[in-house]
């Protein structure tokens, strides 16, 4: 009797350490080509992105490969043009790599989940029941954007707090961010999983949350220092030349490699300066780790005659700049005013400076 007992716990002690796996079975263009399956799986305690090639026969492919709900996997074409992607959630995904779409044999898990609620969010989805709300009133466009606001957090609270122990928290942190105080957004960040605080965005913003309360709006500027001349290395800029010298100063966090710095300096910086001069310095901050040569090209490419900061990496640290441009608008003794990521600054900034 003993030894009958043993050897079913043992059985199952085999069928539970059996690994899941998630079926991915789908159609790509050109018909003999082949998939390329991007996914995550731990290796030696640590989370690792692997890929494999699988091969397509008359337009379709199919495999497995192990469950990982903490990110998002992905299925490209051989020339890259075309992605759909996924969660790898122990369920059979149909993929249909042409259109970028994938759909779960199992309306209720993660991967339906994720798909519900980004499509929610970046589709804008919940437009038409905004519209519903405020069709009854149309009191003002203004109301009808805080409706918008109402919906667009209700549903990144349920995402966050329904999954924090899956990619859709990593997903929704962000936007959540857009909407909620530091003191919110820290107890959010604390009701992650130990395993999603690894090596994802949660643990990126967990680790800045200090520099955020201390750069906040109302804080005072912390300094930071960068070089000054690119063609004189040892040449030093510090942020208090600038700041806190009676004048509000902009400052552009950015990166010359950077698309969207480009994009705000060459469309809004650039144009208004000339305008802004008297009242507002602009002061732009290289917070990446490339070469003089490259952030010089920078301002030479946009004609910048204004200040620049160049190979001023401390600035992620010191300020939390998660990601670039980040603008920061300084009152004239120093004062944090507004931080964030640029274009709102500019449709407010009459209200801070007259």
């Amino acid at each position: 009797m003993h030894r009958y007992i043993l050897m079913l716990l043992l059985l199952m002690t085999a069928c539970n350490s059996t690994p899941k796996v998630t079926t991915i079975k789908g159609t790509i263009n050109p018909a003999d080509s082949l998939a390329e399956i991007y996914y995550y799986d731990w290796v030696d305690s640590e989370l690792q992105r692997l890929s494999k090639t699988v091969p397509v026969n008359n337009g379709s492919f199919e495999t497995t490969i192990p469950v990982c709900t903490l990110r998002v996997a992905s299925v490209r074409n051989p020339s890259w043009e075309k992605q759909a992607d996924f969660v790898s959630d122990g369920s059979t995904i149909m993929i249909d790599v042409d259109s970028c779409k994938a759909t779960s044999s199992n309306p209720e898990g993660i991967h339906s989940r994720y798909v519900k609620y980004t499509n929610y969010y970046i589709n804008h989805e919940y437009l038409d029941e905004a519209y519903e709300i405020w069709n009854s009133d149309k009191e003002s466009l203004n109301r009808l954007k805080e409706i918008c606001d109402s919906l667009e957090l209700d549903m990144l609270r349920e995402a966050y707090t329904k999954n924090t122990d899956n990619v859709i928290c990593d997903e929704t942190i962000s936007w959540l961010e857009d909407f909620v105080s530091l003191e919110e957004l820290q107890a959010y960040l604390d009701m992650a999983s130990e395993d999603m605080k690894k090596g994802s965005s949660i643990e990126l913003k967990l680790k800045y949350m200090p520099a955020k309360f201390n750069t906040a709006p109302g804080k005072m500027y912390s300094d930071i220092e960068g070089v000054k001349d690119p063609d004189a290395p040892e040449s030093k800029a510090r942020l208090s030349d600038y700041v806190g010298k009676g004048k509000y100063v902009l400052a552009d966090f950015c990166g010359a490699g950077c698309g969207p710095c480009r994009g705000i300096t060459k469309d809004y910086l650039v144009p208004n300066y000339e305008r802004l001069k008297d009242k507002v310095e602009f002061l732009s901050i290289m917070v990446w780790d490339e070469p003089l040569e490259t952030t010089k090209s920078f301002v030479e490419t946009y004609g910048i005659t204004w200040p620049v900061m160049h190979r001023c990496m401390e600035a992620r640290d010191i300020y939390a700049i998660e990601g670039v441009p980040t603008l920061i608008l300084f009152a004239p003794d120093g004062t944090i005013v507004y931080r964030g990521s640029g274009l709102e600054l500019f449709l407010k900034l009459r209200n801070y400076i007259e």
